[in-house]
């Protein structure tokens, strides 16, 4: 049986003065607990609740201070624990990979014809590559080792001094340049884009990439046409002339 507390107050009117029985319901309680202590196991099995003295066996305890408690350990096999149906399944989506029989955009083509017939000249950069302004992104859906290509097909009048790359754009700044395929772009951007001064020249181009986090924005792969010029020379995306883009997901390579 649990013992019962017991109030007490000082002073004969509080009714709890000294008496055998209150003393023998304190000597019952110390008791109890005495036994409930004496009950208690001592250096018992492995995995039976017991008092342990402090050791490294099976039996005893660690202490505090135990060097087992902080050393470096390497991880016993468990794949079977993360599988499907273990007790600890990886996901896919917990991995930052793609669900099984996951679908893509594959494919996106679009033609821009909303700029002028006569061509539209591009803005004074400062020096700085910017996207075009007029031509728009072209985007598609993609995750982290995907293998993304981007085509591009148009007319421009050559200025020497403008030049062109197939850029990503992530937020407000451009990420990667197609001539590079890093986030820096070539001394005098895309080769393929060099102008013919005073001429004509058109233009198909294409570019690929392994996708990384830093070139995803919410999901997806913008793509743009960046441009470098003084204002010079002519790009035409017009119903006459349209700028055609495309880009192919063909999801991770095959392994």
């Amino acid at each position: 049986m649990a013992y019962a507390e017991q109030s007490w107050v000082n002073g004969a009117a509080g009714g709890t003065a000294l008496s055998a029985p209150r003393l023998i319901h304190l000597e019952a309680g110390v008791k109890e607990a005495s036994d409930r202590l004496d009950a208690i196991p001592s250096g018992a099995a492995a995995a039976v609740p017991s008092l342990r003295a402090l050791g490294t066996t099976a039996t005893t305890a660690a202490a505090g201070t135990d060097s087992r408690l902080s050393d470096a350990r390497t991880p016993t096999p468990h794949a079977a624990s993360h599988a499907s149906g273990g007790p600890d399944p990886l996901t896919a989506a917990s991995i930052g990979a793609s669900v099984a029989g996951h679908t893509h955009t594959r494919r996106v083509l679009t033609y821009v014809t909303s700029g002028t017939a006569g061509g539209t000249a591009p803005p004074n950069t400062a020096g700085a590559w910017v996207p075009l302004p007029g031509v728009g992104e072209l985007a598609i859906a993609a995750v982290v080792g995907d293998w993304v290509t981007v085509n591009a097909g148009f007319l421009t009048l050559g200025a020497g001094n403008t030049n062109y790359e197939l850029a990503i754009i992530v937020g407000s700044s451009l990420a990667w340049y197609g001539s590079s395929g890093t986030a820096s772009p070539s001394a005098d951007g895309d080769p393929a884009f060099y102008p013919t001064e005073g001429a004509f020249s058109g233009h198909s181009v294409g570019a690929g990439l392994t996708v990384a986090s830093g070139h995803l924005d919410a999901g997806m792969l913008r793509f743009c046409l960046a441009v470098r010029s003084v204002g010079s020379g002519k790009t035409y995306f017009s119903l006459a002339h349209p700028f055609r883009w495309s880009a192919i997901n063909d999801g991770p390579p095959a392994t």
